[in-house]
């Protein structure tokens, strides 16, 4: 009985050290990554000035009814340790007349140096700037045919979204692509 509640002892103790070293170093590579992305003892160049990303947005993710929110979390596009997700759609219906799609991009950045792609700016002085503009956004259908876009937003990180009013409803139904110009290719290393 002792020795059975001795092994049962020592492995609740390896289970709980194994999750403090899992859980140090998960915050230890965000903590470096936060040091990356905000240039924090770290330089970042740019090495191409728009990084175009071009997705297909499938009909089966468009939820037409009214009201409905899909949230997806798809990741599309694996690009220069940056990966970008379809995040969540949602049909606003009478809130806001439109479909709207959300965005999220995560990175995977070795902590001495590496590239990214971003929304941001990173600026000769050091500061870091965001120049949203709804002109980084095209859409159109299968037939090349543009799509007016109506909504964008931009943010939290480098997270961008934008909506497609009710108008143009029929337009998409069979999905459509977007292309989306506001990324930025940027190489990175420790000072």
């Amino acid at each position: 009985m002792k020795h059975k509640r001795m092994i049962a002892i020592i492995v609740v103790a390896a289970l709980i050290a194994l999750g403090l070293f899992l859980d140090k170093f998960d915050r230890s590579g965000s903590q470096n990554q936060e040091k990356i992305l905000g240039a924090d003892g770290y330089k970042v160049k740019p090495l191409k000035d728009i990084q175009p990303i071009e997705i297909f947005i499938k009909p089966e993710w468009i939820p037409f009814k009214s009201g409905e929110r899909l949230k997806l979390e798809l990741k599309l596009i694996e690009l220069e340790n940056t990966t970008i997700s379809l995040q969540e759609v949602w049909n606003r219906g009478k809130f806001a007349n439109d479909i709207y799609f959300s965005f999220h991009t995560t990175y995977h950045l070795d902590q001495d140096r590496g590239t990214f792609i971003s929304n941001y700016s990173y600026n000769n002085d050091g500061t870091i700037s965001r120049n949203h503009n709804i002109d980084d956004y095209i859409l159109y259908d299968s037939n090349h045919n543009e799509i007016i876009i109506g909504e964008t937003g931009a943010g939290p990180d480098s997270d961008f979204s934008f909506g497609v009013e009710s108008d143009q409803f029929k337009d998409i139904r069979d999905g459509f692509y977007i292309k989306y110009t506001g990324m930025h290719l940027y190489e990175y290393s420790k000072k």
